[in-house]
This record gives C-alpha cells, structure tokens and sequence, in this order.
C-alpha cells in the first residue's frame, strides 16, 4: 500500500481510490458493489483496503477516528447567530 494514498485517502477518499484504480491498482469489492461503496461509503472501503493490506496498525486505527469523526459529525448542524 502506497503512503500517497493513505495520506490522501484521510481526506478525499474518492478521489483517492479514482488515483489509485488510474494508476493500476483494483477496487476491493467485486462489481456492482465497487461503484456503490465508493459512491456511499468511502470512509469504509478504505478501512477495509488498509485492515486488508496491513492489518490493524496504526494507519487502520487513524483512518477509523477519521471515519468516526466524519460519520458522527455528519448529521450535525451548525447553528449561525
């Protein structure tokens, strides 16, 4: 696994995985769910390639507070004064 992408992958995860499918690698799940999880679920396909590709270290647990952090902050609203 390429530090590139999971550097980048913490902050764009889409266009992360567009870079790396362009640059020769594959998409982890089998067709039609490729496109689908990457549409929906992002966050969560990483988490799968990076468990995958290097078990549970450090960069699997940093990409699961990022993903706590953006699936928990998701449904909140800022309140404008």
């Amino acid at each position: 696994m390429h530090l590139w992408f999971l550097i980048v992958s913490l902050f764009l995860p889409r266009i992360a995985f567009v870079l790396f499918w362009l640059g020769g690698g594959h998409w982890p799940f089998p067709h039609p769910w490729d496109f689908l999880c990457w549409v929906f679920i992002p966050r969560a396909m990483v988490l799968f390639e990076v468990y995958r590709w290097q078990g549970f270290g450090v960069w699997f647990f940093i990409h699961l507070f990022a993903a706590l952090l953006t699936y928990g902050a998701g449904g909140k609203k800022l309140s404008g004064n």
